[in-house]
């Protein structure tokens, strides 16, 4: 919003220059983006009265002119411009001055004649694109007076930048109580008088609001007899210096007083509203309308509309209608000031693609206590300046009343919040200055809202009010006092903190999905239809079908991202991600997963480390990766017959006999129905489960001064037995002696025969208390492998 210093002067007294009030503003609150002064590009350039004229003795299209610039000598100045004439007033560009479109003046020779200055046209200073001819002056600006004074552009404007909460602000009445609070000056308001003729309005007009909760205040006056027509000079300049175009003296007015008090008005031509009377109603779904900007527009049954007796004539708080404009035949005008509800404005607007001052205005919450002294201001220029007569009375109808909010002040909870020792007669004038009534009740004060200010509801509002005007610069800084908490143990966020930085220093990188899913995903990887997880949370208001409920798995999103992937020729697949899936039964708050994926190849592509594609270890090397950082060393694998998965490839992990987890290669169907060509491997974890398995405690152990001994062990064994199984076997039978069992190799084929397969292992044998010889090994070696033969039926392969 654009104000001027000069306007600003109307309404509230001070000596701030301008740079001084940007800054006092900007402090305030307001925002100044820029300040401008219009007429600085105009220096040098003067009001001339051309006293005679007479043709140039060396070319047809110029004449000598003899300007009068108050001086006194009269200047010789060449002119070409074809509505030159003798005693006309012009501007006149002094030697020295340069123009806004970058010229300097200097005195020069045109066919032989010395030229002393320059006649200038609007273009030539910016004003306009008119160049036809000459800037014609009214006569009775006095000649030598500087063209910015002429023209009322020595002023400065500002750009203020009004945040949405102050709606009070929008407005040089507005600005004027902030100046007030700062320096304490009186506010200079209109003074409204004018005298009403004997009919009275409800004579001629009424009011019916049918939609009271999106209009709860329109009133109306009617002034007859006016002749529409050019505004006056002043009532012009005023306009355009914030950026307002003129249009007649009518529509001028009600610009001005909306400038002025911040409130939007609206004029009808009362011979074009159908049997004279206001309806304030929703609109007819498919109705139109035609707006002001020759735009038809379809509106909706939730748009508010104010209509005559048959149709729609503007559309509420955003524009009015072509058909009831005031026009030069107008001569009985119906003004409208009114409070509409600002989400309803909001919503128009942006449902026509329109911003209008007005809307601007009603959409960020108007005063409805300014409704009648707006239309007062208003009908009184219209009687100064358009003449007419104004009808008796006002059409006020107000459904909507609400009582002035009161709030209980305490000066010792606005000093303890600002750390200050403000006087409470301070804290009452910051607040009377600002439009508030306080009164003084028990041990605080009693504090009434002002109606434009909607923004305070609560005592903190008025904590900030005092601040902000008492001056943050004014606040002490001191640092903070207290105690700083030792923040509690988070086991879970420990938890989540190592595996992700561990899967990351793997390779893998993370992925955040959105937390909604397609209720069809399920079948796409397999669950079964009495799975729990099919039981989706619906979304009310979706943002599409394919993300209408809330995700029970991680694992569909995943394998989309895979996927997508794979659609942009992306063939190293290796994601994770931590995320809450939502579970409808059974489940007191959202549980927490961490889910993987390796799919397509791994490697680096470099000689010493080839792309290759996954294999089943490569997923079960990060399920003991997640494992190992997490301190589970006691846990154990076992099969299971999750859909998802490949049969007989993929296994459930337990710790204390209890599921945390599953890993394995993705089931083929599943392949297909997301478009992977290649196979992928997935593993899904309990966070909760691994969090309460978890281990953190580091114990030191010395290192040993006895040495290790190692054996390799390869036995032949059916194929139904798990490689775990005689790993078991070999940690019971060996006891503390047993340091370690690691499976290093799996055959199956030639040398071993149909239905078995071979597995090698490499046991460490060590004593913490004595060195073990070479006979105490080789007979535990032996009882091991006699305990492998008896329990599993393992041979010895040779």
């Amino acid at each position: 919003m654009n104000v001027t210093l000069n306007w600003l002067k109307n309404y509230i007294d001070f000596e701030l220059s301008a740079s001084e009030l940007a800054d006092r503003l900007t402090m305030l609150g307001i925002e100044v983006e820029s300040v401008k002064h219009p007429g600085a590009e105009l220096e040098g350039v003067v009001v001339g009265c051309v006293n005679t004229i007479k043709p140039h003795p060396n070319a047809d299209k110029l004449v000598l002119c003899q300007v009068d610039i108050g001086k006194t000598e009269e200047l010789q100045i060449v002119c070409g411009a074809p509505n030159v004439r003798e005693g006309m007033h012009a501007p006149v560009a002094t030697i020295g001055a340069t123009l806004p479109i970058g010229l300097t003046i200097k005195r020069a020779k045109l066919r032989g004649e010395t030229s002393h200055g320059m006649l200038c046209s609007e273009k030539e200073l910016a004003l306009s694109e008119d160049a036809a001819g000459l800037m014609e002056l009214s006569t009775d600006i006095p000649v030598g007076t500087s063209l910015p004074t002429a023209l009322g552009l020595d002023d400065t404007v500002f750009e203020l930048e009004i945040t949405p909460n102050r709606p009070d602000c929008l407005s040089l009445i507005g600005v004027a109580r902030e100046i007030r609070a700062e320096t304490g000056n009186p506010l200079k308001l209109p003074h409204v008088d004018f005298n009403e003729d004997e009919t009275d309005i409800r004579e001629i007009t009424s009011v019916t609001i049918e939609a009271p909760d999106l209009c709860p205040r329109y009133a109306a006056r009617v002034i007859r007899g006016v002749k529409v027509g050019q505004s006056p000079a002043w009532l012009q300049q005023r306009l355009e210096s914030v950026g307002i175009g003129v249009i007649n003296n009518i529509v001028d007015i009600t610009n001005f007083v909306l400038m002025e008090y911040g409130q939007p008005l609206h004029a009808f031509d009362c011979h074009k509203l159908a049997e004279n009377r206001i309806i304030v109603r929703r609109a007819t779904a498919g109705e139109n309308i035609t707006t002001l900007d020759e735009m038809d527009r379809e509106l909706t049954s939730d748009m508010l509309v104010i209509a005559d007796a048959e149709k729609p004539v503007a559309l509420a708080g955003v524009m009015g209608g072509y058909d009831s404009e005031i026009t030069e035949t107008t001569s009985d005008v119906l003004l409208e000031s009114a409070y509409f509800n600002p989400s309803s404005i909001r919503a128009t607007a942006k449902a026509l693609g329109m911003s209008t001052e007005a809307s601007y205005r009603f959409e960020r919450g108007a005063d409805p206590g300014i409704v009648l002294a707006a239309l007062n201001r208003a009908a009184q220029l219209i009687t100064e300046l358009a003449g007419g007569s104004t009808c008796k009375g006002i059409v006020d109808v107000y459904p909507g009343q609400q009582p002035l909010t009161e709030i209980q002040l305490r000066p010792e909870r606005v000093n303890f919040v600002l750390g200050t020792e403000i006087e409470t007669v301070t804290m009452v004038e910051i607040l009377k200055r600002l439009g508030f009534d306080v009164e003084t009740s028990g041990r605080g004060q009693r504090v009434t809202v002002p109606t434009f200010r909607s923004d305070i509801t609560r005592e903190i509002d008025l904590i900030e009010e005092i601040a902000r005007v008492y001056g943050y610069d004014n606040i002490p800084t001191t640092l903070p006092k207290g105690d700083i908490p030792v923040p509690a143990p988070n086991p879970s966020a420990a938890v989540r903190k190592c595996i992700k930085h561990s899967l990351l220093a793997a390779g893998m990188m993370e992925a955040i999905n959105y937390s909604f899913c397609d209720p069809n995903c399920f079948d796409k990887i397999r669950l079964t239809a009495d799975d729990p997880r099919r039981e989706v949370l619906k979304l009310q208001n979706p943002l599409s079908p394919e993300m209408s409920g809330l995700r029970t798995t991680l694992l569909p999103s995943l394998l989309e991202n895979a996927q997508h992937n794979r659609n942009h020729q992306i063939d190293t697949i290796a994601l994770f991600e931590i995320g809450n899936v939502f579970i409808r039964k059974g489940a007191e708050k959202e549980p927490e997963r961490v889910t993987g994926i390796l799919a397509g190849q791994v490697g680096e592509g470099v000689y010493s480390n080839p792309y290759r594609e996954p294999d089943f270890y490569d997923i079960k090397g990060l399920v003991e990766r997640i494992l190992e950082v997490c301190g589970i060393v006691d846990y154990t694998l076992e099969k299971t017959d999750a859909p998802t998965f490949h049969p007989g490839r993929n296994a459930a992990v337990l710790s204390n006999n209890k599921r945390i987890g599953i890993f394995g290669e993705a089931h083929p169907e599943v392949l297909e129905n997301y478009d992977l060509p290649y196979k992928a491997y997935l593993f899904d974890f309990d966070m909760e489960a691994l969090t309460d398995a978890a281990i953190f405690a580091k114990c030191f152990e010395p290192i040993s001064v006895y040495p290790k001994v190692e054996r390799d062990l390869a036995i032949v064994v059916d194929q139904a037995v798990l490689s775990d199984m005689p790993t078991e076997l070999i940690y019971k039978t060996g006891g503390e002696l047993v340091e370690s069992v690691r499976l290093f190799d799996v055959y199956e084929g030639e040398q071993v025969p149909e239905g078995k397969k071979s597995l090698a292992y490499a046991i460490t044998y060590h004593s913490a208390t004595e060195t073990l010889t070479d006979k105490a090994v080789n007979a535990l070696h032996s009882k091991v492998v006699k305990h492998l033969n008896q329990e599993l039926g393992a041979e010895l392969r040779m």
